[in-house]
Order: structure tokens, then sequence, then C-alpha cells
């Protein structure tokens, strides 16, 4: 059971890494080849987010940043919470606009709520750590705000 415990964090922390890398990757240098067919929902979504000139590159840099993050096992806290909007778009563009192609969404979906309640096991662990810590030695409750300089912050030893 205490290899599970390390291995299954480890795979779902290097998987999310890969899809948010290469997907991310493609968007930005188009590599994987495009459907001939769309529906015209999707096109004229995707025409308007790329006349803006900044919501594509901003979402699929977001992507190559977080899968790179996730795949060196550096600040996957904040990758996690960075990551969790561009989630929510590509369920909700699948949901309503292609259905067909939902799968890979829901378990990316999948992925991010057990790496989250790994985060929030760590971040209350930490934190009834640093409470106590902080009474015994005097300082002011703002002190948990280490938490983003700490070490275990920058290589994340729950994922």
């Amino acid at each position: 059971m205490g290899e599970k415990k390390r291995v299954l964090p480890a795979a779902a922390r290097m998987f999310m890494g890969l899809v948010f890398l290469v997907f991310g990757l493609n968007g930005l240098l188009n590599f994987i080849p495009q459907p001939k067919t769309l529906p015209d929902g999707v096109i004229a979504f995707l025409g308007a987010m790329m006349n803006t000139r900044y919501f594509l590159p901003l979402v699929f840099g977001t992507q190559v940043v977080v899968g790179v993050l996730l795949l060196v096992n550096r600040f996957v806290p904040l990758a996690l919470v960075m990551i969790a909007p561009v989630i929510v778009h590509i369920l909700a563009f699948h949901l309503y606009l292609q259905p067909g192609g939902i799968g890979p969404g829901v378990l990316v979906l999948l992925l991010e709520i057990y790496s989250g309640s790994l985060l929030l096991e760590f971040a209350a662990e930490y934190f009834r750590y640093e409470r106590g810590a902080g009474r015994e030695l005097g300082l002011p409750l703002c002190s948990r705000c280490a938490l983003w300089l700490s070490p275990e912050f920058v290589f994340w030893p729950g994922l």
C-alpha cells in the first residue's frame, strides 16, 4: 500500500504534465493534424478567440508552463491552481460545442481533483504544523505565508 501512495500521485502528475505540454505546444506550433470538418459553432468560437490575438497564446502558453512545472515536479501546487480555469474551459468547450471529444477533458478533470485533494491534505498538514510552531516561537499568524517560499512548495513531496 505504501508503494501505491508514492506511485499514483507521481503518475497522475506526470500524465497531466505530458498532456498539457503536448497539447499546449500543439496549440502554439500546430503539429497534430486538425480534423477536416468541424461544427459551425467550433469554427465561430475558435475564430473569435484567434481574432483577439492574445487569448489562444495565453491559454496554450499556460498549458506549456504548467506541463513543464508538473513534469519537473516544481511548484506543483501553483501549477494545479493555474491550470484549473483551463480545465473548466476545456470541459465547457466540449460540453457545449463538441461533445464527442469530452473524454480526455473528463480524465484530466479527475486527475486534477485527485491531485487537488492531495494538495489540500498537504496544506492542512503544513498549516497545522506551522500554527503550532508559530505559537511556540511567538510568531504572528501570517508567518504561514512562508509556505510559498518553503522547499516543500517548490519541490512538493506529495506529488
